[in-house]
């Protein structure tokens, strides 16, 4: 029994496994967090126009009203419409799917 090496729970037995060198997974980590970051704002004014384009205002109304705060119900619209869906597009992948 001393002699005879058993393969089943030897502690040796994964060295001798085929490993496939798949080289460093720092750029590719890198590489798909640069582009999630740069998602957000883009999906933000392609919302914008959307929402824009579909209740008709195009933002060239009222140019001496500079603020945020504005009288402009159809500016207050498409801010609150683009607003509540960029949320739920940035906070939807923090969820679990069931």
């Amino acid at each position: 029994m001393e002699g005879r090496v058993s393969s089943v729970g030897s502690p040796h037995s994964f060295l001798n496994a085929p490993v496939l060198f798949r080289g460093p997974v720092e750029p590719l980590v890198f590489l798909a967090n640069f582009a999630l970051v740069l998602q957000g704002p883009l999906t933000t004014q392609y919302l914008w126009h959307r929402f824009s384009t579909e209740l008709g205002y195009n933002g060239t109304r009222h140019r001496e009203n500079c603020g945020n705060q504005s009288a402009d119900p159809l500016m207050k619209g498409t801010d609150c419409s683009s607003c509540h869906w960029s949320r739920r597009l940035s906070s939807g992948p923090s969820f679990p799917s069931w």
